[in-house]
């Protein structure tokens, strides 16, 4: 018997670990304002730092779902193991990067950010849901999360969006 999905969770996992500490890392040597006298939810490291510390968590927990147990991952879940590196995933990176790279900045962050929620949302909507239903769940979750987005962090974090 094999554990043939363990080695990609385990090296997912430290990839979450290492990418999370880096991220801590340089929140801690961001500028604090300390002479201003700065409350910590506006510090401009208190959200990459959480977020860091939030992966490492969570990509600790990866590496020990990927822990060796002496059964294949067709026996675990009932399905073959699916590649690291799987159609689904490939999308998410361009619609990822599509976003990152040639929307935030070219277009307003609330316009940008509804449609790359959207389109997320429905390309990857539950198969044998119709493309109507698609594309209005899609278009409710984009403009529900760039208000959401956008009033919390302009708002409650005081962060100005590009």
């Amino acid at each position: 018997m094999t554990d043939n999905a363990a080695p990609s969770d385990r090296i997912a996992g430290l990839g979450w670990i290492v990418f999370g500490a880096l991220l801590l890392a340089e929140s801690l040597r961001m500028d604090r304002f300390e002479g201003q006298q700065a409350a910590l939810f506006t510090l401009p490291g208190f959200m990459p730092g959480l977020l860091g510390a939030v992966l490492m968590v969570l990509g600790l927990l990866h590496v020990l779902r990927g822990r060796p147990s002496g059964r294949s991952a067709a026996e675990r879940t009932g399905q073959p193991a699916e590649r690291l590196l799987n159609g689904r995933a490939l999308v998410t990176l361009v619609l990822s990067v599509g976003y990152a790279a040639g929307m935030v900045g070219h277009m307003p962050y609330a316009l940008c950010t509804a449609i790359y929620v959207a389109a997320f949302v429905a390309i990857f909507a539950a198969p044998g849901t119709s493309i109507q239903r698609r594309l209005l769940v899609g278009a409710i979750a984009g403009v529900a999360t760039a208000a959401a987005v956008t009033v919390v962090f302009e708002h409650l974090f005081l962060v100005r969006l590009p």
